[in-house]
């Protein structure tokens, strides 16, 4: 069934359609997925337009009323269910299969998937996925797409043997490490016992070393290396550089709409599909993925402002672009945050 369901995300919907298969498998990590048999009422409070759900296949009653049946042999689109802000209450007729994610943190994947495909970063086992471990990193989760980027860039590569001890208990950290290839055990002694205990075995893509990093204090455990293998290590210096500063300068919505009326122009990076719904006028639309290709078609003189549908795609290409030699700023909360008229058009 998990096959299935991936394979109608990936042919049938927006954003799903344009995320690589690694990504997409990585996007699935955070997708939950609801099977409610017949009779059987499940409740979603507080659908808001950062979330999704849909109804892959089954027959449901929708808020009591609204029917929706879906073929379990359909090879059509999932149903969307309206992000209302309210809540949502759905009851099977039929067993039903449900589907539900956070469409704010596909959006990030979709700019640092972009990015893991960059010719201008050294071939890793899957990039995307590293990218995406080090916005995981609790430590890091409120690290940029560009910052996330730049620490992928920086992280240099070192061979490890079997039983080598990366990091050592109350060594003072001086980086942060990403497994890429081979095995680990992380082994800890409590300050009233000096007996070592075994607490976590680590394997390709995760990350240790952060903590004592941004405590600025001493390793809190040992991390010792059960085979021969290969890791991506960020200095403490580069560390503490990406996670304080931003290299990405922004302007807001009202801002950008004046620059836009000065001769700057306003490039928009999102999907065709999404373009065609509403877009600025004047604005120039050249989907993140075409970028690269299409760099002639853009002027060294001009500056650019980069919007998407709310920062991280902007914030990828703007990235790109300063790569080039493209000024470019990113456009605050994208197309979400642009004021528009009471018919909900746009205008600069």
């Amino acid at each position: 069934m998990y096959e299935k369901i991936m394979g109608r995300l990936k042919s049938h919907v927006y954003p799903f359609t344009h995320l690589s298969i690694s990504a997409l498998d990585i996007a699935a990590r955070d997708l939950r997925v609801f099977h409610i048999c017949r009779g059987e009422r499940v409740v979603f409070p507080s659908i808001s337009p950062d979330d999704f759900l849909f109804l892959i296949t089954g027959n449901v009653l929708v808020d009591g009323d609204e029917k929706i049946s879906i073929p379990e042999e359909a090879a059509g689109e999932p149903y969307r269910f309206s992000s209302r802000g309210g809540e949502v209450s759905i009851q099977a007729v039929d067993d039903a299969v449900l589907c539900r994610g956070n469409a704010r943190i596909l959006e990030d994947y979709l700019a640092l998937d972009e990015l893991g495909r960059s010719r201008d970063v050294e071939e890793t086992v899957n990039p995307t996925e590293i990218l995406l471990k080090l916005r995981g990193t609790e430590a890091l989760r409120g690290l940029s797409v560009d910052n996330a980027y730049q620490a992928l860039r920086r992280m240099t590569t070192v061979r490890v043997a079997k039983a080598d001890e990366v990091v050592r208990q109350y060594e003072e950290g001086d980086a942060y490490y990403i497994i890429r290839e081979g095995t680990a055990e992380v082994w800890r002694e409590d300050l009233d016992d000096d007996e070592q205990r075994l607490v976590a075995v680590l394997g390709p893509g995760d990350g240790f070393g952060e903590e004592s990093l941004v405590m600025e204090g001493s390793r809190n455990a040992t991390v010792k290396m059960i085979t021969d293998g290969e890791l991506l290590k960020l200095s403490k210096e580069d560390f503490d550089e990406l996670i304080t500063t931003s290299m990405i300068e922004t302007v807001k919505p009202a801002a950008a709409s004046a620059l836009a009326r000065t001769g700057h122009e306003i490039l928009d990076v999102r999907y065709e599909e999404e373009y065609q719904q509403s877009f600025i006028p004047g604005s120039i639309l050249i989907p993140l993925p075409e970028l690269r290709a299409r760099m002639d078609e853009l002027d060294k003189a001009t500056t650019y402002l980069v919007l998407c549908k709310k920062g991280s795609r902007a914030a990828a290409a703007t990235l790109l672009l300063r790569q080039r030699g493209i000024k470019a700023m990113v456009i605050e909360g994208g197309i979400i945050e642009w004021p528009c008229n009471a018919d909900g058009s746009f205008v600069l």
